[in-house]
Order: structure tokens, then sequence, then C-alpha cells
């Protein structure tokens, strides 16, 4: 993996710093359904992520060599001050630079309360953002809090889920440049999560 695509990763996932805030839980209403428009020809064979879900990545987006897998898996382990605790569970990243990274979040309790405004002053800062919204809603029965962060050089996805009272952090980074060739593919692969 190239030093760039490694810095951007980590950039991502580690620069959020540690910030607490409480926030009520929403319910199921506030995670109206949302469906995507899924083109599985875009996509590879499912993948069984945590034995808790499956998921289809970009069929063009290929998994970590092992040794780069192992390397940020330590890094994002090792982190004390993440704004969550991650266990990486997946990494896949295409040949323009673009990147998706699969962990699931080791919190005691409701993360979902901690994402508010404070965390997206955070993301804001942290990431040099001249964007960032948030969404929330359900895929196929797994509620979804999503950020997208867009910055001078790259378009962000930020997903957090909670499937069978398991959370997770999923995210897709795309250089800019790359933006309107990949979207289609990441919005199929979110489009795929499916829990078990």
């Amino acid at each position: 993996m190239t030093s760039r695509i490694h810095r951007a990763l980590l950039l991502s996932l580690l620069i959020v710093g540690q910030f607490g805030c409480q926030r009520k839980s929403g319910s199921d209403h506030d995670f109206p359904p949302l469906e995507f428009a899924v083109d599985l020809s875009l996509l590879s064979e499912p993948s069984i992520i945590d034995g808790v879900f499956s998921m289809r990545f970009p069929s063009d987006w290929h998994a970590l060599p092992d040794s780069s897998f192992q390397i940020l898996k330590q890094v994002i382990e090792q982190d004390t001050a993440a704004y969550f605790k991650l266990s990486l569970l997946s990494a896949r990243q295409a040949g323009n630079g673009s990147l998706c990274a699969v962990s699931r979040m080791l919190t005691e309790a409701a993360p979902f309360r901690r994402l508010d405004a404070l965390y997206e002053g955070i993301l804001k800062e942290g990431l040099s953002a001249v964007e960032v919204a948030r969404g929330t809603f359900s895929i196929n029965g797994a509620r979804i809090v999503q950020y997208r962060i867009i910055n001078n050089e790259q378009v962000i996805f930020k997903l957090f889920s909670s499937v069978r009272e398991t959370y997770y952090q999923i995210d897709f980074l795309m250089p800019k440049t790359a933006y309107e060739a990949e979207i289609r593919k990441v919005e199929s692969s979110l489009g795929s999560l499916h829990p078990l």
C-alpha cells in the first residue's frame, strides 16, 4: 500500500480526538428505510463480516496484502486516543487510491449517542473538511448513521451501523478525482449490506 493511501486511511480512522458527549438514541422512526439501486455487475461475491452481516465490495477493489492489513490493524487497534476503539475486520483498495475499511466498534454502550454536533466538529477540524453532512437511515434492517465528509482532496463516507446489537464502522475514502468513477460502486456496495 502506498504511503499516501496509508496516511489517508489513518487520518480518516484515527484523527478524531478524545471528546465524549451524550445524545439520546433514536427510535426506529429516526432510521427510515433507504434502498439503494444495487448494480451487482459492479460488485464482488458477498463477504461475511464478523459472522453478523454480509456485504459486497466493488469488484475492482482488492483486499489489502496481509502485511499491509496487519500493519494497519495494529495501528488502529493500538490507538489509545481514538474517539472509538476499533478492531479492523476488512480493508479493500482500488488502484486509484479509493479504500474501504470495515471495523467492529469495541465500545461498552450505545456509540450512536456520541455521534453529535461535537463529533461533527471534530471531523470537520481533524479532516480539514469543507463540508460534513449527517444522515440516518436503515439498510435491510441495519440502522445507519452516515457522515459524508468532503475536503480538498477526498470524499469520505463514514458509516456507523448497528447490526444485531453489535456496532460497526464502515469507511469509504475516495480521492475527489475518482469520485465520479467510484460513487456508483460505493452506493451499490452499501445497498448490499444484509444482516445475517
